[in-house]
């Protein structure tokens, strides 16, 4: 059994899914994450890392629609 399908089955069985992120940014994604929380947009490196998630998340998962979408769309014509 490859690593990917023991991490899927991991995240399937465990309902509080833990994953550490030890990392340094640099430059101007920074620059962003000092600005947020400056504004009180983001309360610490982990809430912005958490909304940074969810919102690219969100952003594939409307993509994904789009596609799928169009493509349905295509199939009709």
């Amino acid at each position: 059994m490859n690593d990917a399908t023991t991490e899927e089955t991991q995240i399937a069985d465990n309902p509080r899914t833990r994953v550490r992120i030890n990392t340094e940014i640099e430059g101007e994604p920074a620059k962003i994450l000092l600005e947020l929380k400056q504004r009180g947009l983001v309360s610490d490196n982990t809430d912005a890392v958490n909304q940074g998630l969810l919102v690219l998340y969100d952003r594939t998962l409307r993509r994904d629609l789009a596609r799928l979408q169009l493509r349905q769309l295509k199939e009709v014509q």
